[in-house]
């Protein structure tokens, strides 16, 4: 998206602000003055929309790189790599994703990415031993998908550690198990490592310059600079506001100048609250947390997913070393 650099930060303000009053005025840490060191086992840069919010929390919340630490520092979340991906799902759901071609530059690095996966699990081992030396007991903002957390805290745990950072730290995640199979107690072991239980949990995307909160009732709640709309999947026409209605989830995003901020999503939703409060108490508009993908309905499994997840990337580069 033709994003700003004034939007990019007006957004991390939005988030920040989110974080420090999502249950109560001044309930969370305000990261905009607090500035708690950063921790994510992922990518420090790259184009896509994920890494360019990242470069301003690390600004804005951490205080710079100095107060921040990532999985990969130095390398770059390929574009190339995200752009297989989304290709790859759509090849996978026409039954076609053997006759996809790849470009001759593309083929060239597969010894990049094939050592980068090889050195995966070493890195991710100093990874987390060097979070643990720099920041044990420290409070700090850790910005991570469960599946890369229950990795962490099943290694973790295995090694005797427990409580490895401070209570009144806060974890940012969103986006389910990304399709892996965790279980039943798996949170419940991720904060058991970390030592702190401080969630906010967002569904989201990269269309949009702000993200729904997760309240205790398991709910998202709209936030009031997103217009929001379910559709009749069939028509396309909009369904009533009011009640419960599950349709395909569409919304106009209030923030963005530079390009229009009308989005039809391939997400079903059911939505509600138009006239009733949540059961967490809370006031607007909310969607349920069973939100499932239209593509996968069809014939695929019901998880919240896209072509830039942790793991659609990870796929896109097996794909990739296979040819």
């Amino acid at each position: 998206m033709p994003r700003t650099a004034e939007q990019w930060v007006q957004a991390n303000h939005i988030t920040a602000h989110c974080i420090r009053d999502w249950n109560g005025p001044r309930s969370g840490p305000d990261l905009l003055v607090e500035r708690l060191p950063m921790v994510q086992p992922g990518y420090r840069h790259g184009a896509g929309a994920t890494y360019r919010g990242v470069e301003q929390m690390v600004k804005l919340w951490a205080g710079g790189d100095d107060n921040a630490l990532f999985l990969y520092p130095d390398d770059y979340f390929s574009a190339d790599i995200a752009s297989l991906a989304g290709r790859l799902r759509a090849a996978e759901a026409r039954g076609v994703q053997g006759g996809l071609d790849l470009s001759p530059a593309l083929l060239a690095r597969r010894e990049e990415f094939a050592a980068r996966e090889r050195q995966r699990p070493e890195r991710m081992k100093e990874f987390i031993n060097t979070a643990i030396q720099r920041y044990g007991g420290r409070d700090i903002c850790l910005f991570a998908v469960w599946p890369i957390l229950f990795e962490w805290a099943e290694e973790g745990l295995a090694a005797g550690i427990r409580h490895a950072f401070g209570a009144g730290s806060q974890l940012i995640s969103g986006g389910g198990s990304k399709g892996r199979v965790l279980p039943e107690d798996y949170r419940a072991q991720i904060v058991e490592f970390l030592g702190f239980d401080r969630v906010i949990e967002f569904y989201g995307m990269s269309e949009l310059m702000v993200n729904s909160p997760r309240c205790e009732a398991g709910n998202y709640h709209v936030p009031p600079v997103l217009v929001p709309f379910v559709l009749d999947p069939q028509t396309g026409m909009p369904l009533p506001r009011s009640g419960l209605q599950t349709g395909r989830f569409a919304v106009f995003d209030l923030l963005p100048d530079s390009y229009w901020g009308g989005l039809v999503t391939g997400d079903q939703v059911t939505m509600g609250g138009w006239e009733q409060p949540c059961d967490c108490g809370r006031q607007g508009v909310y969607v349920a947390a069973d939100i499932r993908r239209f593509g996968e309905m069809q014939g695929g499994d019901d998880k919240v997913n896209c072509a830039g997840a942790p793991e659609a990337h990870d796929r896109a580069v097996e794909f990739l070393l296979s040819q």
